[in-house]
Parts: C-alpha cells; sequence; structure tokens
C-alpha cells in the first residue's frame, strides 16, 4: 500500500509499507521532480541500462523538489 501525505496542494510524505512488492520498477515520484522515489524488484544478475536523469534534475542541479 502506497500513501502520500498532502498539504494544500503540496506532497509532503510518501509512505511505502513493509508489505509491497511489484515486479519490475515502479515510481511513486512525478517526473519533473528533481529526485525520483521508486521500489524495484528485479531477478538476481539484472544489469540496469545506462540511462540519463530528467532535464528538470539536471537543470537546477537536483536543489527543488
Amino acid at each position: 500500500m502506497i500513501e502520500k501525505i498532502i498539504n494544500k496542494d503540496q506532497l509532503l510524505a510518501i509512505i511505502i509499507r513493509a508489505n509491497f512488492e511489484k515486479d519490475g520498477i515502479d515510481f511513486f515520484t512525478p517526473d519533473d521532480f528533481s529526485q525520483q522515489l521508486a521500489y524495484m524488484k528485479r531477478p538476481q544478475g539484472y544489469v540496469i541500462t545506462a540511462h540519463i536523469a530528467s532535464t528538470a534534475a539536471i537543470a537546477d542541479g537536483g536543489k527543488t523538489l
């Protein structure tokens, strides 16, 4: 179960319960956040291919959430 704590349209927290489980990868934050929160369950030996962070994260040096 995922819970989002929001106050005046501002996301304050994301709570991911210990029993959360899903195959693959699941991002909980919007793409425009400078930092991303994700859950990943992959088989042993799985290799993540190289990728580039979103332009929003690069543009502000990761200072804005």
